[in-house]
């Protein structure tokens, strides 16, 4: 085989292989840079901070797709209404709903524990204290403050003061009593605790901007709230909270225009009650001046005759009286909200359709009010809304009022012409009439708003919460930070460290490190890869010996056959470009390999300056080549 077949069947590196026969030399240095990094991203993931997800699953009622009982209660006609799922995740995330959350739960002073790697927030049973403001409603800020507690001495140090356990502290003018936690380790040590103290609206703003409410399906009244928090025991606390002031701000609202219509059907009742006394009394003394004992049958029947069309002249008479208290509401009010509380006597479900719609819009401009300003356009769209609705009730009631007075006119010509068919009954008998006739036109009355006030006492005592609770706070997580992440990141910058450091290295490195430098650079073909061994032993091929250099030694041997050496050209010349690089050593172990085939080898060492084969090999250098070079010894 000569030399153009040696290369040309020479094979081709798999870059994979070249890749790795590249960086595995350096095996150490990535574990080193692996570590360093692994425990950089290990401290980094300590100092941060853990956070969680707590969230609580809600049904907002909604009285048009209810039950029995919802139908019941539309049936009576009581303040139901239509609830909006976008209107109540506004109410839900509103800064009055969470002011109270925050006052209730004493969330404006908030205690940390300053650890070396991380700030850690304490709360209810983690603290070893709560701060309870003496009057929630005028909490001021009062920043940052370390305290510290003597357990046996019991009293707290803070702002260079000791405040005895369950003492007052006078925070930037406003008091708090130092609640202790009967339950908190004493035994724990190297504590530095802190306080911040912050203003309920400041409060109740942050836990806003962390809250997240949402349907759980499109055109569903289910909702998720979730608040992602390093302590999850306290967002659970603040949705359960929420949820509970939620209702109960929702049902005295119910329950305050309840008050507001009984208050109006009671105010009524005394009236016709004082009027029905008064026609008794009348009927008493018109018999008794009289002597009028029974009516006669003739005076029957025009009593039952016009007893129905006295019936609803009366009927008419409370709707129109009703229709002038809703009209004095609606020019009184001057846009201000409040409750009509006749509502229940209204008949016409057109008004009464338009007062509920009154009641919406005015509920709305409310919430408008309570999220944005007044200025807003949201609340002058509402107040635009509230305007437009009154002038229609307005105009309804005014053509409502006209129908009735041209009935009750019709009425009043009916009655008067049955009162001609009378001309013939006694007039005793005529007085006695007239006077029951008034009579059982207030019985009527007063009957029919006793009706009324136990309708509204029965929806009164049924009011139930708009919000009903499906699942109460739970949380999990953590959903941040995530180890995984962190350590792939850390070994990811380790390797990014490691092949930077080889290519850096690499370049500024001037020694041919790699076969593949001398294939890429040069024509010049490389017959054998001759590895370096920490043995200082300068032989390293013998009779038996099978080493790796030994073996490689063998391939040399082998491979400078098939590339020509032979009986004819058998002379080798073995050289570098500076001393050091292992010629000495490459010659005296090729002229090894080669005896050991039966070959009578010459080795000749022909460095002039270093020369080391004769002193390795144990014999006289002299003469030397440069002697035979100036003739001063010959071969013989």
């Amino acid at each position: 085989m000569n030399e153009e077949q040696f290369f040309s069947e020479k094979p081709q590196a798999n870059i994979l292989v070249q890749i790795v026969h590249r960086y595995l030399p350096f095996w150490p240095i990535f574990v080193l840079f692996s570590a360093i990094s692994l425990s950089i991203a290990y401290i980094y993931l300590r100092s941060q901070t853990k956070i969680y997800v707590a969230a609580a699953k809600v049904l907002l009622k909604d009285p048009q797709r209810g039950g029995g009982d919802s139908k019941v209660l539309d049936a009576l006609n009581i303040f139901s209404e239509k609830k909006i799922v976008e209107n109540e995740i506004i109410v839900l995330r509103s800064t009055s709903l969470m002011q109270e959350v925050v006052k209730q739960l004493d969330l404006y002073a908030t205690v940390y524990n300053q650890g070396n790697v991380q700030v850690e927030e304490l709360y209810k049973q983690n603290a070893p204290l709560a701060f309870v403001a003496l009057d929630k409603d005028s909490v001021n800020s009062g920043g940052k403050h370390f305290f510290s507690i003597d357990w046996d001495e019991r009293v707290v140090e803070i702002m260079k003061k000791k405040v005895p356990f369950d003492g007052i502290l006078d925070v930037n003018g406003t008091p708090y009593r130092l609640a202790i936690n009967p339950e908190y380790n004493r035994q724990a040590v190297g504590k530095n605790f802190f306080v911040v103290f912050n203003t309920v609206n400041s409060t109740a703003s942050s836990i806003i901007a962390s809250l997240r409410v949402a349907p759980m399906s499109y055109a569903s009244t289910a909702l998720e709230l979730k608040i992602e928090t390093p302590v999850p025991a306290k967002a659970k606390e603040v949705l359960n909270v929420l949820c509970d002031i939620y209702n109960k701000e929702g049902i005295e609202d119910k329950n305050q225009i309840a008050f507001n219509t009984l208050r109006f059907i009671e105010d009524r009742l005394m009236a016709v009650e004082g009027q029905v006394d008064s026609v008794d009394r009348n009927i008493l003394n018109y018999r008794a001046r009289e002597g009028i004992t029974d009516l006669g049958s003739q005076a029957q029947a025009y009593f039952n005759s016009v007893r129905e069309l006295d019936k609803r002249k009366g009927e008419l008479d409370i709707q129109l009286g009703v229709l002038n208290d809703i009209q004095r509401y609606i020019t009184s009010k001057a846009g201000k909200p409040g409750t009509v509380p006749s509502l229940q006597l209204v008949q016409d479900q057109v008004l009464l359709g338009l007062i509920n719609q009154l009641y919406a819009a005015e509920f709305e401009l409310d919430q408008a009010r309570a999220v944005a300003g007044a200025q807003s356009e949201t609340v002058l769209l509402a107040e635009e809304k509230v305007r437009r609705i009154k002038a229609d009730v307005l105009e309804s009631t005014n053509n409502i009022r006209n129908n009735y007075l041209a009935e009750r006119k019709y009425l009043n010509s009916s009655i008067a012409q049955s009162s001609g068919m009378l001309r013939q009954i006694p007039m005793k008998e005529l007085g006695l009439l007239n006077i029951s006739r008034d009579r059982e036109i207030k019985n009527n009355i007063y009957n029919y708003l006793l009706q009324k006030k136990e309708e509204t006492a029965l929806s009164s005592a049924s009011t139930s919460a708009d919000l009903r609770v499906l699942e109460k706070g739970y949380s999990y997580g953590p959903i941040r930070p995530i180890p995984k992440n962190y350590y792939l990141m850390g070994f990811l910058l380790g390797l990014l460290a490691f092949l930077l450091f080889v290519q850096v290295r690499e370049q500024f490195n001037n020694k041919v490190m790699f076969r593949t430098e001398v294939e890429n650079k040069t024509n010049v073909p490389v017959v054998a890869e001759i590895i370096q061994t920490p043995n200082r032993d300068n032989i390293a091929i013998t009779e038996g010996k099978r080493t790796v250099v030994a073996e490689q030694f063998r391939a040399l041997r082998t491979n400078l056959g098939f590339l020509g050496l032979s009986e004819v050209d058998n002379t080798i010349l073995v050289t570098s470009s500076v001393s050091g690089e292992g010629k000495s050593f490459i010659a005296t172990n090729l002229a090894l390999s080669l005896t050991l085939t039966g070959k009578r080898v010459a080795l000749m060492e022909m460095d002039l300056r270093k020369p080391k084969i004769s002193k390795q090999l144990g014999v006289d250098r002299s003469p030397g080549i440069s002697s035979y070079l100036v003739n001063k010894a010959t071969v013989e």
